[in-house]
């Protein structure tokens, strides 16, 4: 009896205080409760690119104030502290894009990313590429990869029946036989460099800019008479004006070689041609104080006076030779031929276009028109076997290449049509590239696909987490994207390509790309094996919303272990590339 009072007693005492504590809980939980602070998030600041060797300072701050004792790191395991000033050092010792990241308990970690670019060969003071601005050829990144330090391009005009200059601007997929350059506004191009000019300068190279006159619908090798004196006139006081205010746009930009313009001869003849150039110099003197190059005539050019300009712009494009030797003989002969002309009108020299065979060259480039890259590699490497001997006794300052991409087909030689000659375009892979890069780099490096463990997974899921341990192969300079179909730059960022990455286990390969706002709307990857131009193309999961990702089946592959990669956004607005080993 007393045992079962006791049980009962027992069970209201336990549920008395069951009720208290719910209902003490329910006051408790009615008033505000105090929030865990959120964690203040660490910032890293610093270069976006390098050079191999460099040793980059970087400081880290979080709400304006600089933090000492924060770790930062790069993935491979690399690290460092900050000190009592919030910076900190590392140094870079391979080529590649980086994540550097920033940790520190009590804050929210962060990141950056770094492109480290192969050191020059800096026995040539200027290395120069030609830049094709134009979506489907090759970029700064890989100018800088290749070792240049100097990119090259160009305004274009047309001179009308009237023998108007009129403006061009490069025509993005155009219907078949249209041209594929249209009339622009000087607001356009301007618009146009100026976005070329923050490109190049965004990887940290030097630009060499110069205009190029050409009639309309006509081919680069056609030649018209000479026009009448009136015509004349007015061609020329019309190109004097442009090219003034060319000069004062390209003093404020910093641009730091100018040439006003090419092959003027073929227009006005050679007298007048010279005459001109000395009449423009005092004028184009007062607005720029870059370097001005004069261009050489295209024949007999050591009967003119270059005298008054920084340089000479010699060009070697192979033309009325009919063997190798002839060809060697003749480069040979014109730095001969430069370098009397260095002494007696004191001006520096330098090659301003090394390219492929011209008119009247069919002995030299027919017997290996299956490989046309044998036919640019061969030029390249005469032109820059003798341009070498005289950089290195100081006659000659630097060369610049013309149409040496690898990643489109592009001039191979020039051949008879009817009364006229004709470019061929062919895929040229990369033998003629390889030749600049064995020229233009200090040592060959190689950027390597990233290899997963056993533990380690990637699901294209659109999600950028399993990527977070991986560094990219490429970075991209955020406010590069382009309208092409509209004519100017675009500030859209979910076109504006941030980096790609790429790894690979034992069955697939996967790439990724993750963008400076959302995803595009359409990313389309092109894979080249053997650089022949017949790609595989992939597309992207236009439903992805943090990036955009492919697996291809490495089966697919077969046993190439070295990949042209190029990744474009939504209709051509954006690209990188990358040469990838597999290993």
């Amino acid at each position: 009896m007393t045992f079962k009072r006791e049980k009962k007693i027992l069970i209201v005492l336990f549920l008395v205080m069951l009720i208290t504590g719910l209902l003490g809980y329910t006051v408790w939980t009615s008033f505000p409760q105090p929030e865990t602070p959120a964690l203040s998030r660490l910032k890293i600041s610093g270069p976006c690119i390098a050079e191999v060797g460099d040793e980059v300072v970087f400081t880290v701050t979080s709400e304006n104030k600089t933090i000492e004792g924060v770790t930062v790191t790069l993935l491979e395991g690399t690290e460092c502290i900050t000190n009592s000033s919030g910076s900190a050092s590392l140094r870079f010792e391979k080529v590649g894009a980086y994540k550097v990241i920033v940790s520190k308990d009590g804050y929210e970690t962060s990141h950056m990313l770094v492109q480290v670019y192969p050191k020059g060969n800096n026995e040539i003071p200027v290395r120069g590429l030609r830049w094709r601005t134009r979506p489907f050829f090759q970029t700064p990144h890989t100018m800088r990869n290749m070792g240049a330090n100097y990119v090259q391009f160009k305004a274009d005009y047309y001179i009308d029946d009237d023998f108007n200059l009129i403006p061009l601007v490069f025509n993005c997929n155009p219907p078949i036989d249209t041209p594929a350059f249209i009339p622009a506004s000087k607001e356009e191009m301007r618009a146009k460099t100026k976005k070329e000019i923050r490109e190049a300068r965004a990887v940290g190279l030097k630009i060499h800019f110069f205009t190029y006159i050409r009639y309309a619908d006509a081919g680069l090798l056609e030649h018209r008479a000479i026009p009448s004196s009136e015509n004349t006139t007015k061609l020329l006081s019309q190109l004097k004006e442009e090219m003034i205010e060319w000069a004062k746009f390209l003093e404020a930009e910093n641009v730091e070689m100018f040439t006003p313009t090419q092959f003027l001869e073929k227009y006005v003849g050679p007298e007048l041609r010279t005459s001109w150039y000395k009449d423009i110099l005092p004028e184009l003197r007062k607005y720029y104080s870059g370097k001005l190059i004069i261009p050489q005539m295209r024949t007999q050019f050591e009967d003119y006076d270059y005298s008054g300009y920084d340089y000479l712009g010699l060009i070697f494009l192979p033309v009325n030779v009919h063997s190798w030797t002839e060809l060697n003989q003749s480069i040979v002969e014109r730095f001969d031929k430069a370098a009397s002309i260095k002494m007696r009108d004191n001006i520096d020299i330098i090659v301003t276009l090394i390219g492929g065979p011209v008119e009247n060259t069919e002995e030299l480039w027919m017997p290996l028109q299956d490989d046309p890259g044998e036919i640019k590699s061969r030029v390249y490497k005469m032109v820059m076997g003798e341009a070498m001997r005289r950089i290195k006794s100081g006659e000659v300052e630097g060369v610049f290449f013309y149409e040496w991409d690898y990643g489109v087909a592009t001039h191979a030689w020039s051949q008879r049509k009817g009364d006229q000659w004709e470019m061929v375009d062919k895929y040229q892979g990369k033998k003629p590239a390889q030749v600049i890069e064995d020229y233009f780099l200090e040592t060959p490096y190689t950027v390597t696909a990233y290899r997963l463990n056993d533990l380690e997974r990637i699901e294209v899921d659109g999600k950028s987490s399993d990527w977070n341990k991986i560094n990219p192969i490429v970075i991209d300079p955020q406010g590069d994207s382009y309208d092409w179909k509209g004519g100017k730059p675009t500030d859209n960022k979910n076109d504006d390509i941030k980096a790609a990455y790429v790894a690979r286990d034992n069955e697939q390969l996967y790439i990724m790309v993750e963008y400076y706002g959302k995803t595009s709307k359409e990313t389309i990857f092109e894979i080249d094996l053997d650089l022949d131009g017949n790609r595989d193309i992939y597309k992207s999961d236009a439903s992805h919303d943090e990036v955009a990702e492919v697996v291809i089946p490495l089966n697919s592959l077969g046993d190439v272990k070295n990949i042209y990669i190029e990744i474009y956004s939504n209709f051509d607005s954006d690209k990188v590339e990358q040469d990838v080993v597999i290993e």
